[in-house]
Order: structure tokens, then sequence, then C-alpha cells
């Protein structure tokens, strides 16, 4: 039985880091806009997440709102490979193998995502994309 993978890459991502935010506040923060937050980790007393680039003017205003101090990472890009019941090792092995450092990864049972620099996008995805691709006959 073969399981297919699906990889996909977002280009426009930045992840953001925000100081003595609870999450609940941050997605309350956010709701009001058109800002559509993805990953979500809390770190501490910190919360990381990710959002496109083009809604950076409205992030940034949301979190100035909620009078955190924050962060951006800009220039990178999101990567999804899903489909996989354990993908993190595999995709991390693969990456490594690529030369390519990710930045932050989440990972379910279902999926796991990876940021990576902008410039290394084309090169992980393709890597990824070589790796899960089912074998021709």
């Amino acid at each position: 039985m073969t399981t297919e993978v699906d990889v996909r890459l977002s280009s426009d991502e930045a992840v953001y880091e925000v100081s003595a935010v609870r999450p609940a506040d941050l997605v309350e923060a956010l709701a009001g806009t058109a800002v559509e937050p993805g990953t979500i980790v809390q770190v501490g007393d910190d919360v990381v997440f990710s959002a496109p680039r083009s809604a950076r003017r409205e992030t940034g205003s949301a979190l100035d709102r909620l009078g955190a101090t924050w962060s951006e990472r800009g220039r990178l890009a999101k990567i999804t490979v899903a489909g996989v019941s354990t993908p993190p090792l595999k995709v991390l092995a693969l990456l490594e193998a690529a030369g390519v450092e990710p930045q932050f990864v989440s990972a379910s049972p279902a999926a796991a995502t990876v940021f990576v620099a902008q410039g290394d996008a084309e090169r992980a995805a393709k890597a990824l994309t070589s790796a899960f691709e089912p074998a021709r006959a």
C-alpha cells in the first residue's frame, strides 16, 4: 500500500516571536484582522507563530495594540510535508542531506512543517518531493 505524500511550499512566510503574551490573547488580538496565523507555539513565556508576510503590517499593528514586545523573522519559506505517518525525523534527515538547515519545525502525526531560508526553499522542496515521490515503473 502506497501512502500519497503532499509537499507544499509557501515562500511568503514570516515567523514572529512575542514576549509575555498568552496564546489566547494573541489569537484574540489577531481575530479582528485579516491575519491568519499558522503554527502557534508557546515556549516558556514567549509565543512563536507564523503568518504570511503579505499581512505583516496588520500583524505588527495587532501586536502593538496588544502591548507586546515582538520581533519578526522574515525571508523564510514554509514547507509542509503531509501524508506520512512519521515525517519529522525523515524530513529533517533529508534536509540535512540537502544542506538545508530548518529555522523552525512543527510536527504532528499527519504532517511536518519546516521553515527554511528563502534561498534554500527550492532546493529543500525539490529534495523532499524527490524523496517522497513514488518510484516510477
